[in-house]
């Protein structure tokens, strides 16, 4: 099951924060870029917010996905802009 989200500021120039309304544990983010690779992966996240440092990806549209328990629980886009 995913639970609500938001991340702000999307679009962003590269450090941005994601908000769950549920508590996450030991769960594993990986941002996609859009050829589906992954280009960042953050592991063993706990808590019901993670900060991104995304300013080493170039512009354009990314897929956040946040897996807990080998389910997915969070699944968003963002935008990185100049």
């Amino acid at each position: 099951m995913e639970v609500s989200n938001f991340i702000y500021p999307n679009p962003t120039s590269g450090e941005t924060i994601l908000k769950a309304n549920e508590q996450l544990n030991s769960a594993m983010l990986k941002v996609y870029n859009e050829l589906g690779e992954v280009v960042h992966i953050l592991t063993d996240i706990s808590g019901d917010e993670v900060k991104l440092h995304l300013d080493n990806l170039q512009r354009g549209m990314y897929m956040v996905i946040i897996t807990e328990n080998e389910s997915i629980v969070l699944r968003t886009k963002i935008i990185i802009t100049d």
